[in-house]
């Protein structure tokens, strides 16, 4: 029987995170899939820089570098770590639905967080979205 081909993520756009020459983390933004494009972020940083506001500071950076060419972006988060649940809450992604012990978070640059927390709580109304 064969293996199930893994698609890996191609990367679209990112950068590295320093402290003075230090490589401290990153953040990227890659799809995953095929043909259609798919945005998803990704971001971490090393033990030591993590709990200190860095992320929540460098993210929306970042997001405002490529809202323009990506309009709307997925991250995925385990729904245990809630610092980076969190840091999404921040920076305006809002919570979309529940896949295993996974969160889906999206964020709309089109039409807003309102209207974006409008439109799931419309979905979640209607049974469409996973709680």
């Amino acid at each position: 029987m064969k293996k199930p081909k893994i698609i890996k993520p191609t990367l679209l756009k990112g950068i590295t995170l320093y402290e003075g020459k230090k490589d401290i983390g990153y953040i990227q933004l890659v799809s995953i899939g095929r043909g259609v494009i798919r945005p998803q972020i990704e971001y971490k940083l090393k033990k030591p820089y993590r709990n200190k506001g860095i992320m929540t500071k460098e993210l929306p950076l970042f997001l405002d570098k490529i809202k323009d060419e990506y309009p709307q972006i997925i991250a995925i988060v385990k729904e245990d770590n809630i610092a980076s649940s969190r840091v999404l809450d921040k920076v305006g992604f809002c919570r979309l639905s529940k896949i295993g012990d996974k969160d889906i978070y999206i964020r709309d640059f089109r039409i807003g967080v309102e209207k974006t927390e409008e439109t799931i709580a419309k979905f979640n109304s209607l049974g469409l979205v996973d709680k």
